[in-house]
């Protein structure tokens, strides 16, 4: 990624659960798409992450780990969340949460964190 402000959208069913994604200098943003899974990305690099187009057919809900992530400042969420989200291991950071717009009444996100959550 460059030294500008970028975006990177992944789908979270066509990666493997555990890969690995750099952003680079500048406020980037990870969008993240898919859902019904547990992903545990080493991710560096990015200040934002998305939640767009999150929905699954099954009961199985999207969590999202954040044990090999850093510099994670906020999370959005938009209209297109069709799922329960959950993000663990948020560690001790400070998390700025944005929903955008009405989700269906299974949209719901959950943040496992001990900085201030600010909404």
């Amino acid at each position: 990624m460059g030294a500008g402000d970028d975006q990177l959208t992944v789908d979270t069913t066509k990666t493997t659960l555990n890969a690995t994604i750099q952003g680079g200098e500048g406020e980037d943003t990870v969008v993240l798409t898919g859902g019904g899974n547990t992903i545990q990305y080493t991710m560096s690099g990015f200040e934002t992450v998305s939640l767009s187009n999150i929905e699954t057919s099954s009961d199985t809900d999207t969590t999202i780990s954040a044990s090999n992530s850093e510099g994670i400042q906020n999370i959005v969420m938009d209209s297109t969340v069709n799922d329960s989200v959950s993000f663990v291991n948020m560690g001790s950071s400070d998390i700025t949460v944005d929903a955008n717009g009405e989700t269906s009444s299974d949209g719901s996100l959950t943040i496992d964190n001990s900085g201030v959550l600010l909404l």
